[in-house]
């Protein structure tokens, strides 16, 4: 299964920030440091940790949920998410909503854009190219040989002109006679 690889994966992930914020034992410098990866040591100190975990919303739409399927890391925003919710629920507080489930269609697409399945994706690229050219092509060569065929199934009849003119001059007397 192609996508069991980076589900695999991203589950790990989160298992390690978990252990990063275990053992560092702040919530917000265990975010910093998720910040920090994603946004470089100059503006990681400017991001706004609980507006980059609303953000984790826009992976339930269609085109970064399969980015996001075919991927061995979560979205970062996901990833500080989830390490509010996992916080907030060993502390015993409010837990924010999880991110949106993810639509069906992106698993199937997920298999044909994933770098695990490119060879594939390319194989059906070049399969449907050439099946354009071939298959419209075969029409006319099957177009063709039918009307090839037909024209020589068909009995040469000698035309029906020349033999009246034969009958009518076999029954005139010749100028010999």
């Amino acid at each position: 299964m192609p996508l069991l690889g980076p589900g695999y994966s991203r589950a790990c992930e989160y298992t390690c920030d978990r252990a990063g914020l275990h053992a560092v034992g702040s919530l917000e410098q265990s975010q910093r440091a998720l910040a920090l990866l994603t946004a470089g040591k100059a503006s990681s100190r400017k991001v706004d940790l609980a507006e980059f975990a609303l953000q984790q919303s826009a992976g339930g739409e269609f085109w970064p949920a399969v980015a996001e399927v075919g991927s061995s890391h979560p979205f970062f925003a996901k990833r500080v998410a989830e390490l509010s919710r996992w916080h907030a629920h060993e502390k015993g507080l409010p837990v924010i909503p999880p991110a949106p489930s993810r639509p069906v269609l992106s698993y199937l697409f997920a298999i044909f854009m994933s770098q695990q399945s490119f060879g594939l994706l390319v194989a059906v690229y070049v399969f449907a190219v050439l099946a354009a050219v071939a298959i419209p092509n075969f029409k006319r060569f099957q177009e063709r040989t039918r009307a090839s065929a037909a024209s020589q199934q068909r009995p040469v009849a000698p035309a029906a002109s020349d033999d009246r003119e034969d009958a009518e001059r076999a029954d005139e007397p010749s100028p010999a006679d």
